[in-house]
């Protein structure tokens, strides 16, 4: 294109040195598309660096999926990356075994005080042993009453 526009200007140059109205428009339309040209090449450069760029990050973006994808993930909204217990003595660890998640809640025995790793198994029984001294814990779900089965409601395992 630069090629075009200065064949245009030797073109308009070579009509002469008189000013005449015509000649002064033809000069003004080369200085346009000289100016024209310029701004297509400069774009066209920004373009490239953006081109440039653009791969650079996809490039990027393709190494950080891969890290992903290695990394074992979970949507529980906890950081893995260091110890799951929390001050309250609980734990929201998830165990990851080829795709299926499976929710653990990690308490502090009672009696021993040294952490527990509930899994649903235990939580469905509710009742189980500390594996660390033995002790038989229950887990209360807080549903009914705990009467002992003699206030004779059908919240509670007693009265039922």
């Amino acid at each position: 294109m630069k090629q075009e526009a200065a064949y245009l200007r030797g073109l308009a140059e070579g009509l002469g040195t008189v000013d005449t109205p015509e000649r002064k428009l033809i000069s003004a339309l080369v200085d346009i598309v000289d100016k024209l040209c310029e701004e297509i090449s400069e774009l066209t450069e920004r373009i490239d660096d953006l081109e440039s760029d653009l791969e650079e990050l996809d490039e990027e973006m393709e190494e950080l999926a891969k890290i992903l994808e290695d990394e074992e993930e979970c949507d529980c909204g906890h950081d893995h990356s260091h110890d799951h217990r929390h001050s309250h003595g609980q734990d929201h660890s998830h165990d990851h075994d080829h795709g299926e998640e499976v929710e653990t809640l990690e308490l502090a025995c009672p009696v021993c005080t040294k952490p527990i790793e509930i899994n649903e198994e235990m939580l469905n029984t509710g009742v189980f042993n500390c594996p660390h001294c033995g002790e038989k814990l229950e887990i209360d779900m807080g549903g009914g009453c705990d009467c002992g089965g003699e206030c004779g409601c059908d919240d509670c395992e007693g009265c039922n």
